[in-house]
């Protein structure tokens, strides 16, 4: 009896052992993770914007001849024929086959007296462009002021046919004629003047002065009317 018990007791023991060989093992622990994302860059500050004023000022690009041409045309009709002059020529530098910037140097050579360089920029002005009729009744008006009636009657005829709805070409066609002694051409071109633009003073008084039968309204301007050399662009 206490052999079968030792016995018994013995197998008991045997099989746990076994068992306990048999039990799974702990799995390892898990391996420290990698980063593989880069790390994020470091924040860039935004761009500052300019800020734009309620009334901002424009400045003229120093590399835009048309914009310069502009300027100089500004410059001109305020008076400041220097400035133009500096505007212009500094357009001339960047585009010297640009017709204009002829243009508005003879206008600034006109309004300073000097006519053989105001001539001689307005032709440059036809050779680039030889139909722009503006600058065509420039040329008209320098050549009445040296005397050259027969080029002025010639060019400000070209410029007529340009600008056919501009009174004051008409008006410097018609003095062209009256100086050449083809008086009814000059009548024709003074009265299509008038038509034109009705308060063209000027342009009326030239008309009354070749009417020998309507002088009602001729009075000290018809002097004026008489010498002056007509109008520019």
């Amino acid at each position: 009896m206490r052999n079968t018990l030792l016995s018994a007791c013995l197998a008991i023991l045997a099989l746990s052992a076994s068992t306990d060989s048999e039990a799974t093992p702990l799995a390892p622990p898990p391996a420290p993770s990698v980063r593989t994302t880069p790390p994020a860059a470091p924040a860039v500050p935004p761009t500052p914007t300019a800020e734009v004023g309620s009334t901002p000022v424009e400045e003229t690009p120093p590399d835009d001849p048309f914009a310069l041409v502009q300027q100089a045309r500004h410059l001109l009709e305020l008076g400041d024929t220097e400035s133009a002059r500096h505007a212009a020529e500094a357009a001339l530098e960047l585009e010297p086959e640009y017709p204009e910037v002829y243009q508005v140097l003879g206008r600034v050579a006109l309004v300073t007296g000097d006519l053989p360089r105001a001539i001689a920029r307005f032709q440059q002005v036809i050779h680039l462009d030889p139909y722009h009729g503006y600058a065509l009744n420039n040329l008209g008006y320098a050549w009445l002021l040296t005397g050259e009636n027969a080029r002025a009657a010639e060019v400000l005829a070209l410029a007529a046919y340009q600008l056919p709805h501009v009174a004051f070409v008409h008006n410097n066609l018609g003095l062209a004629y009256e100086r050449l002694g083809r008086l009814e051409e000059a009548r024709m071109a003074f009265d299509t003047a008038t038509r034109l633009e009705p308060r063209h003073a000027r342009a009326h008084l030239n008309l009354e002065r070749l009417n020998p039968q309507d002088r009602s309204s001729v009075d000290l301007l018809t002097f004026l009317s008489r010498n002056d050399p007509g109008c520019p662009e």
